[in-house]
């Protein structure tokens, strides 16, 4: 199989031949460890919840159902960035995080489990300083590991 545009951004190639791939044991381990339940409350940074619902299906077909929470639970945050972008602006992470945090570490490093998870853990945490008046807020944000 010919393996090119989404696949490779995400795997760099073949994902069979993908380095640190983990199975549904080590899955469910994981999220067990991190005690994720069906109460927990997930971001992502999509537009749906089509991922969570996918996980979730390897999850339950491998024998590991009632690990996450359903649907409702799933915080799809674009949409909320979306609210203060030009229409023809782009709110993909690749896109939008070297605009916000110019310079910034993890920039152009998405499409990598931990990267993803701190840039979007730093959206996060400008959404919620964007909230507040501008002389309450912090100067820079930190995200710590």
């Amino acid at each position: 199989m010919h393996w090119n545009g989404e696949y490779t951004k995400v795997y760099g190639g073949d994902p069979n031949n993908c380095p640190g791939t983990k199975t549904a044991e080590e899955i469910a381990e994981i999220f067990i460890r991190a005690k994720i339940t069906p109460y927990s409350i997930i971001l992502v940074w999509h537009t749906s919840a089509m991922d969570l619902e996918l996980l979730r299906e390897l999850l339950d077909t491998a024998g590991h159902p009632n690990i996450l929470p359903g649907k409702t639970n799933c915080i799809t945050l674009i949409q909320q960035f979306r609210l203060g972008l030009p229409l023809n602006f782009s709110a993909a992470l690749d896109v939008i995080f070297p605009v916000l945090f110019a310079g910034d570490a993890l920039d152009g490093t998405n499409h990598r489990a931990i990267q993803d998870v701190k840039m979007t853990r730093k959206m996060v945490q400008l959404l919620f300083e964007l909230q507040k008046p501008p002389s309450a807020r912090v100067k820079k944000l930190q995200v710590t590991a």
